[in-house]
């Protein structure tokens, strides 16, 4: 069953998940390794965490 609603995070949640540093997140996402985040309002941006789990579970498989 595949709920609707993603669960949004902060980029230092992200960070914390991911086990990096804010600017490793943000060198990522700019260098094509993550997906976009959101804009939740004019100063937060979330990212959507299934998303982002997804595309480095996938990255993870292929270097393998």
């Amino acid at each position: 069953q595949s709920s609707c609603i993603s669960q949004f995070v902060r980029t230092s949640v992200l960070a914390d998940i991911l086990g990096v540093t804010k600017s490793i997140v943000w060198r990522w996402w700019s260098e094509g390794n993550l997906p976009d985040p959101f804009r939740l309002s004019t100063r937060v941006t979330g990212w959507a965490l299934e998303e982002v789990l997804a595309v480095v579970e996938q990255k993870r498989d292929l270097s393998l």
